[in-house]
């Protein structure tokens, strides 16, 4: 176990002599701790956020930490267990905090200014990020590129888990909830978990405890969005999110459709779903999408994805294997 010693030599470096991310990391993380501490006060009051000039400060705040990490150097290959921080990782970890702190600051814009929801901004935002993406891929090395998940030592369970989290999360920016708290969930994950990954770079924790970490900050992540679905739409909303995500997961490991095509396709098919639940005002939904509709898909396609990735991922480890 480190002691003091290696913990302040290793959080304390001289790449930020300025005190630069520092000076980000501290606030963001007292005000990590005050919204999770707000989920058992008033779980349902959004995490207390509102649309007030403070609400966009700390979406500033979170963005700067984000990119305030690039003035670290950090190793250009990602180790065989792949739990410490690489290139690829850190540039697709500042994308995708911009995505989810992207549409708070849509939210708040539209409740600061009594605006109707504007979700073709929502397509917009996922399509940018898609594309930052990237661009930020083919920025690096060749050497420094390292599927996330796929890339990492761990089960196959643990990764299909991993996997269908972050399909989740992109279908939860698409579809946009108009609140805070589900984003700022994505946000946590994000940023924490890439503070974990500093962690593992750093020998303050081991592979094993970063996989840990991962699953209890992917859990307090989307329970935090459970509890802003159930708000929306109630049962329905809570199966309907899922499924979504898993019929993207299969367009995309099942069919093997590009990413873009996916998510565009996805795009068009939240327009319907948004209105075949009780997301939507009842004048507003469609009456022939039964109550049992959503459960039932979520039940096979769920299935169905999980099936898939399992068997995806027993050709790749037999192809591995026949190659070493």
């Amino acid at each position: 176990m480190p002691g003091i010693a290696q913990w302040k030599k290793g959080l304390f470096t001289h790449e930020d002599s300025q005190y630069l991310h520092k000076v980000f990391g501290f606030p963001v993380l007292a005000h990590i701790l005050f919204r999770l501490i707000s989920v058992f006060r008033n779980p349902f009051n959004d995490l207390g956020f509102k649309a007030t000039p403070v609400t966009l400060g700390l979406v500033i705040l979170h963005l700067g930490l984000s990119v305030s990490s690039l003035i670290f150097k950090i190793p250009k290959v990602r180790i065989k267990e792949g739990s410490r921080i690489w290139p690829e990782f850190r540039l697709h970890s500042i994308v995708f905090a911009c995505r989810s702190l992207a549409c708070m600051a849509l939210v708040w814009y539209e409740k600061r200014y009594d605006l109707a929801p504007m979700y073709w901004a929502n397509v917009l935002i996922v399509m940018a990020t898609l594309v930052s993406a990237d661009i930020a891929t083919n920025s690096v090395d060749p050497i420094s590129r390292s599927n996330t998940i796929r890339g990492l030592e761990t089960s196959a369970a643990y990764k299909f888990a991993f996997s269908f989290m972050q399909f989740l999360g992109t279908t939860g920016c698409l579809f946009g909830l108009r609140a805070f708290g589900g984003q700022f969930g994505i946000v946590f994950i994000i940023q924490t978990y890439a503070f974990t990954l500093t962690l593992r770079r750093k020998n303050l924790v081991s592979h094993r405890a970063t996989v840990i970490f991962y699953t209890c900050q992917l859990s307090i992540g989307a329970a935090v969005a459970q509890i802003e679905i159930w708000q929306a739409g109630g049962v329905q909303a809570l199966f309907m999110f899922p499924a979504l995500a898993a019929c993207a997961m299969l367009l995309r490991i099942g069919l093997g459709l590009n990413k873009y095509l996916v998510w565009a396709i996805m795009g068009m098919v939240f327009q319907f779903a948004r209105k075949a639940s009780s997301v939507a005002p009842p004048a507003e939904r469609y009456a022939g999408w039964p109550e049992w509709g959503w459960p039932v898909l979520a039940a096979a396609s769920l299935t169905a994805s999980f099936g898939l990735f399992v068997l995806r991922s027993r050709a790749r480890s037999a192809e591995s294997i026949k190659q070493a």
